[in-house]
């Protein structure tokens, strides 16, 4: 049985504690749009849950996107599932099993431009041998904010880094029961 041709998995982020999407949250939806309508027999597929740092809602940050989509795109092209994931190590992790089950020929991540390096080295451990395609949203942080993001970023991809492949190995294993 043939899968999708593409599957689009846009990454969450913040939204206010009334449930109302960051501009961060936006900017990735929107380019997940704009890749969605060039694509033939594709679907998004949205991750977020909660978390202190990004959603202190009751209700999931991925559910506040597939409401931000739906009034835009029609209902078959996103994926009833969604991946209730706390941080980009559970993004990779808890996407896995959708996409194996959506059989998808090819597979895009949409992050933020700031974000997809170590995007990229999670989701290239998680998925190998799959190819996949990154996607940067527009930047949308104040100039006064990108550094200290960046400087974040980078820390947290040479943590993964120095890591062992069998601390990797674990501490993607222990996401993934979580």
């Amino acid at each position: 049985m043939p899968g999708l041709a593409q599957l689009i998995i846009v990454l969450g982020s913040p939204n206010s504690d009334s449930g109302e999407l960051s501009a961060i949250a936006k900017s990735r939806l929107d380019k997940a749009i704009e890749l969605q309508q060039q694509l033939d027999n594709s679907k998004i597929l949205l991750t977020g849950g909660f978390g202190e740092h990004f959603n202190r809602t009751h209700t999931a940050h991925a559910e506040y996107a597939r409401q931000y989509l739906q009034g835009i795109l029609e209902d078959h092209a996103i994926l009833e599932s969604i991946a209730l994931s706390t941080n980009t190590i559970e993004d990779a992790i808890k996407s896995k099993p959708i996409v194996d089950a959506n059989k998808s020929e090819k597979l895009s991540v949409v992050s933020s431009e700031f974000h997809l390096p170590r995007v990229r080295f999670i989701f290239d451990y998680v998925f190998q041998p799959k190819a996949i395609s990154y996607v940067g949203a527009k930047n949308c942080l104040l100039k006064s904010e990108l550094p200290t993001v960046i400087q974040h970023e980078q820390k947290q991809l040479a943590w993964l880094k120095s890591l062992s492949n069998t601390e990797l190995a674990n501490l993607l294993s222990c996401s993934a029961r979580e």
